[in-house]
């Protein structure tokens, strides 16, 4: 290869590889996904680099990010959301939510997790990168105004879990490869309404997401739109209060568990 090609493809690779930093955002910490053990991922301080991220897309780690800025009105802000869907069924409803958001004018990709063995076999992540930041209340109140059953749908992201600490989850990032017990395979992304119907990993994951890019104008819904109610809770102000809720509905499903036990060692 030439020594001009070769520039022009580092440079191809870097600028890619910053635009997903920018996608990452700017928040406090970042995951590392755990090959085994109890916790799936490490948390780790500071925001994800250029290096990081290049090595991410090159299959040597697996990054998840915040996906969080804040504009100078202390607003979160961000360049994506997504959804989370854990199982098949979930995937296929999914799926379907991604053509109603694509008729609204979004430009979709889904990423099917390669996982096969556990609790999350089957399911996958709805993304929707857009052109410039964004309210991320307003983002996701769109999106909910567009495809109603996304209500059905706990799990998505920016996602505060204490807004009092800032604290934000984090959520695995495109292009990776997943390497997680029994799992060591590439995350795949597609596009909806792409005529090629590719199906892409690592950094040309990346490129079908810069193609793909939604309008930050495709926004509308006004801040905190405190009425939207997604996964049983309302955007805005009550999904500072995820965490409270997960408590209880686990606390709930051993409330039902904990008689049948008791009886089994009766």
């Amino acid at each position: 290869m030439a020594t001009a090609d070769i520039v022009t493809s580092l440079s191809h690779q870097d600028f890619l590889a910053d635009w997903l930093v920018s996608v990452a955002g700017r928040g406090p910490q970042h995951l590392v996904m755990l090959p085994s053990g109890a916790d799936k991922y490490a948390i780790c301080d500071g925001s994800v680099t250029r290096e990081m991220v290049a090595a991410h897309l090159d299959g040597e780690v697996c990054l998840g990010a915040m996906l969080i800025g804040l504009s100078p009105r202390e607003e979160i802000t961000t360049r994506a959301i997504v959804i989370d869907a854990d199982n098949p069924a979930e995937w296929a409803r999914l799926r379907t939510i991604g053509e109603q958001l694509a008729a609204s004018g979004a430009r979709v990709c889904l990423e099917q997790s390669p996982v096969r063995q556990d609790s999350h076999a089957g399911g996958g992540h709805l993304w929707i990168v857009f052109n410039a930041e964004v309210s991320a209340d307003a983002a996701l109140a769109t999106a909910w105004g567009h495809a109603r059953r996304l209500s059905d749908f706990w799990e998505y992201w920016p996602r505060c879990t204490d807004s009092q600490a800032f604290a934000f989850q984090a959520i695995r990032l495109p292009g990776g490869r997943y390497r997680r017990g029994k799992t060591d395979a590439w995350c795949e992304l597609s596009a909806h309404r792409d005529p090629l119907r590719e199906r892409v990993t690592g950094w040309a994951a990346i490129r079908k997401l810069v193609c793909y890019q939604t309008p930050a104008a495709w926004v509308t819904a006004s801040p905190p739109a405190r009425s939207i109610v997604m996964g049983g809770l309302r955007v805005g102000d009550v999904r500072h209060k995820e965490a409270t809720q997960r408590r209880q509905r686990r606390q709930q499903l051993e409330d039902r568990l904990r008689p049948s036990v008791l009886g089994t060692r009766a």
